[in-house]
């Protein structure tokens, strides 16, 4: 999405793959068309309202997956899925639920990419910044890296960049600024030191991912014609 000023327009915000290829708001659209070279480049006026209101109605329709669905940030949608595991069972497992998803979402005409994990924080990180990631790709049978197994959180994300945490822009610039680009590297610096230097939001977004701390959630309610 851009605004326009004075004859200049700047991105407003992008999709997680823009994001993975350095468009950021603020940036003339110019240099965001730069980066994202020859691959398509949809741009629309940005509307805030908009954006909430039809991630609303996704949230909605995606309570046929889980109990609970949930809008994340300006592109995504959260569904918790915690105590489905018999329902889940007799249908393809977590692996069967994403593939649903995809059929629905990519028919359509959306391209997304899924991830399951034991927190929001890390199925938001993993879904969008693992290894490889462009969209939604079932696994045919092998071993689905679209789901971290219980217990594996923090050896999965330890390797991906900073910004998989969901940190304020301006916390990941000054993170870089110190050549801490990875899980792995802000997780070794002091814990009680971090508040004062990046402000007291990134030790609660890090106890987020752990679990210590509970990711809030604002269900969707699907409404009744």
């Amino acid at each position: 999405m851009f605004q326009e000023r004075r004859g200049t327009r700047t991105v407003k915000d992008c999709c997680f793959q823009g994001r993975r290829l350095g468009v950021r708001a603020g940036m003339v659209v110019a240099e965001a068309r730069a980066l994202v070279g020859e691959r398509p480049l949809l741009l629309a006026r940005g509307s805030a309202r908009r954006v909430v209101a039809a991630l609303k109605r996704l949230a909605e329709r995606s309570l046929r997956f889980a109990p609970t669905a949930s809008i994340d940030g300006s592109d995504g949608i959260i569904l918790d899925i915690r105590g489905c595991e018999r329902w889940l069972a007799g249908r393809g497992g977590e692996t069967g639920l994403l593939d649903r998803i995809g059929r629905v979402f990519q028919g359509a005409g959306f391209e997304i990419s899924t991830a399951i994990a034991d927190t929001p924080v890390v199925a938001r990180g993993w879904c969008r910044h693992r290894p490889g990631v462009e969209s939604l790709d079932p696994m045919g049978g092998r071993n689905d890296d679209r789901v971290l197994p219980v217990g594996v959180t923090m050896s999965a994300i330890d390797p991906l960049p900073v910004e998989c945490l969901g940190l304020d822009d301006q916390v990941v610039e000054r993170l870089r600024e110190v050549r801490v680009r990875r899980v792995a590297e802000l997780r070794r610096l002091p814990r009680m030191a971090l508040p004062s230097r990046y402000g007291p939001s990134i030790l609660h977004r890090l106890d987020q991912v752990t679990g210590r701390v509970a990711t809030s959630m604002v269900p969707a309610v699907a409404e009744h014609k």
